[in-house]
């Protein structure tokens, strides 16, 4: 076997180690707990610049921008992250069912 080839199956190895569903719902679960404890904090108070309301301190504004970027995130990529590990959970299942001896 050339190095070429060995360093192809450590890619593929590590590659299936950050795809695998456990991974994808562990990442889910760190991109939800900065939205929990922003939201748990009561940062959402803070972002009336989204409607134009100016915030009273440079402080104010910044827990509004830390709110909204992880209420996005929570919302889009979470969601994405989960639903993602689900399917590949079940093609694995399928695809050991269908292909083993």
């Amino acid at each position: 076997m050339s190095d070429t080839q060995k360093q192809m199956g450590r890619r593929r190895g590590r590659l299936s180690r950050i795809l695998s569903p456990s991974a994808m719902l562990a990442a889910a679960v760190l991109l939800s707990l900065p939205y929990l404890v922003a939201h748990l904090l009561g940062w959402r108070a803070y972002t009336s610049f989204v409607c134009g309301t100016l915030p009273g301190s440079d402080m104010q504004l910044l827990l509004a921008v830390v709110y909204v970027v992880s209420y996005f995130t929570f919302m889009l990529a979470v969601p994405i992250l989960v639903l993602g590990a689900a399917i590949l959970a079940f093609l694995q299942r399928v695809a050991g069912k269908c292909c083993s001896p």
